[in-house]
């Protein structure tokens, strides 16, 4: 014990006894297995058995290995160990196609197997199937990767190659993988024109065909008048280079002409027209006439009987044969069920004129004279004439 002056601060010890309490250490493991120990500074030693905690399993067991438990002591730390008995459980491995078409198999550690049917999924088509050949659809197995598969039937569709020409003119033809033909017929162009076609000669005409490519050459018949449609004088280039002023002057030529031919001097009516050659679209014919001259059927200017009869005179607008441009002449045409016949070297202004051979006066009003009109006249009212014979 130590003292201390209170009034210069010097000090003076002296001894204490010693206590009767030990002052022992940390437990410490025996290494026994059982106990563990701790010491006093005086040299005495005390020992007790571990205290053990409840213990965690520090290695699982499993279906062929046994387990491991570890416990501890809560006073010094020792452990020790005890085993956990295996699992019932298996541990199968994967599963594993089986090579025989319709099972897997897995295996356990202990050697015990487990087999099972493949669980195939729906399947997808690997290989497409053609007209000709069968396709493939593969099934996958979805617990083990298997695979199978079967066949797809081929299609219905054909198989088509290009189109070719069968040589034909007509048709074009495709051959399928099978073996199948299929026939039809070109898809032509509108012709084209090679040689044009005249009133005594064919033309020539080409298509094309737009599927295959093929070139058909046609033959285009000679021109055919289907009808003749008929107009008022106008003047023309022509007519004016013959020699008339106006549509006046080739009226009077023509008019002139008739009153002189014998028997149609009192012709009770007279037709100042120009006719239009038309074919079977009633479409304008454009062609030349041919050498020689072209017969043509001119529509009766009014309802025909066996009371009327007709003179025609038409006006040369070129030279043809004795006649020069100017020139008129008398036709007498052939009556004929579709109207009055009449051979023309051109087409050119022209008068018709009718008579009644039975009857010796005639006299029509104004409106009755109109009404004979023909319906394919176009423009004004023609000239007409009303005598008493």
């Amino acid at each position: 014990m130590t003292y201390t002056c209170t009034a210069c601060g010097a000090t003076k010890t002296e001894p204490i006894e010693t206590t009767q309490e030990h002052s022992f250490g940390t437990w410490t493991d025996s290494k026994d297995g059982q106990h563990h120990h701790r010491d006093c500074e005086c040299g005495e030693s005390e020992t007790a058995d571990h205290t053990w905690d409840n213990g965690s399993i520090t290695t699982q067991p499993t279906h062929t290995t046994e387990g491991v438990r570890t416990y501890t002591c809560t006073a010094c730390g020792a452990t020790k160990t005890e085993s956990v008995e295996t699992t019932q459980e298996h541990s199968f491995g994967t599963w594993t196609d089986s090579k025989d078409g319709q099972h897997h198999h897995r295996d356990c550690e202990c050697g015990e197997s487990e087999t099972a049917d493949h669980t195939w999924n729906n399947g997808t088509v690997t290989t497409q199937p053609t007209h000709t050949a069968e396709g493939v659809k593969t099934y996958t197995c979805t617990a083990c990767g298997a695979t199978k598969t079967e066949s797809v039937p081929p299609t219905d569709e054909h198989e088509w190659g290009e189109w070719n020409d069968t040589g034909d003119g007509i048709t074009h033809k495709r051959i399928c993988a099978c073996g199948t033909t299929g026939v039809e017929a070109h898809a032509l162009s509108e012709p084209n024109l090679i040689e044009k076609p005249t009133f005594t000669t064919p033309g020539k005409a080409t298509q094309t065909c737009t599927v295959c490519g093929a070139v058909v050459t046609i033959e285009l018949p000679p021109i055919q008048v289907s009808s003749v449609a008929l107009s008022y004088i106008r003047m023309t280039d022509e007519i004016r280079s013959a020699g008339f002023e106006n549509a006046n002057a080739v009226v009077t030529s023509l008019s002139g002409k008739i009153t002189t031919t014998s028997g149609y001097s009192t012709a009770i009516m007279q037709f100042f027209v120009s006719p239009t050659l038309l074919d079977a679209d009633g479409e304008p014919i454009t062609a030349a006439l041919p050498e020689g001259g072209l017969t043509v059927t001119i529509p009766y200017p009014v309802p025909d009987s066996e009371e009327y009869e007709y003179c025609i005179a038409l006006v040369h607008l070129t030279s043809s044969g004795n006649y020069a441009p100017g020139d008129v002449e008398v036709l007498t045409p052939n009556r004929t069920e579709n109207g009055l016949e009449i051979l023309v070297s051109e087409l050119a202004p022209m008068a018709i004129a009718i008579r009644k051979v039975s009857v010796k006066t005639l006299s029509l009003t104004p409106v009755q004279t109109l009404a004979l009109i023909p319906a394919r006249l176009t423009g004004p009212v023609p000239s007409t004439k009303k005598e008493t014979v």
